[in-house]
């Protein structure tokens, strides 16, 4: 699946908006003003990193014409290249303890939805379908101030 602009806002709002504010940057001196190349520079451990973008692309200046080519590939470095040595190890472990083909038959956003799980909880359906042991049920005086209690919680 292909990664978009809109796919950085959630893990960097700040970068994805300045990248939005590249691609709306109207005028003819983008170059002067924004100084890029298609290139990627990062402190690492204390030392200066360079990652071209493309071949050769730290000779190359971020244009108007292919100001749109330099935020793909800029948004795919971040999300893809700059973290698949990491990415391999993590899904490699998790194929080994969650392997098989049956993650073949799931997209992206529902395979998230399963191991992430949801979000949007309905703690009234909890409540109603809770089934309560040893003696307790959901009239219990204990039982009604957990769920008051419960229901006070803040979500975050």
């Amino acid at each position: 699946e292909l990664l978009v602009l809109q796919d950085l806002q959630g893990l960097s709002p700040a970068m994805a908006r300045g990248l939005q504010e590249l691609l709306d940057y109207p005028d003819d001196d983008l170059e002067d003003v924004f100084c890029l190349t298609f290139e990627v520079i990062r402190e690492v451990f204390g030392e200066t990193k360079h990652y071209p973008l493309k071949p050769g692309g730290e000779n190359v200046p971020v244009t108007q014409e292919n100001k749109k080519e330099y935020v793909d590939l800029y948004v795919d470095f971040v999300l893809n290249a700059s973290v698949e040595r990491h990415f391999r190890a993590f899904r490699d472990a998790f194929h080994k303890v969650c392997g098989g083909r049956v993650l073949q038959l799931f997209h992206a956003h529902e395979l998230m939805a399963v191991v992430v799980g949801n979000e949007n909880y309905d703690w009234e359906i909890l409540e109603n379908n809770t089934i309560y042991k040893g003696g307790y049920s959901s009239s219990d005086p204990t039982i009604r101030m957990f769920w008051e209690v419960f229901h006070e919680l803040p979500l975050t």
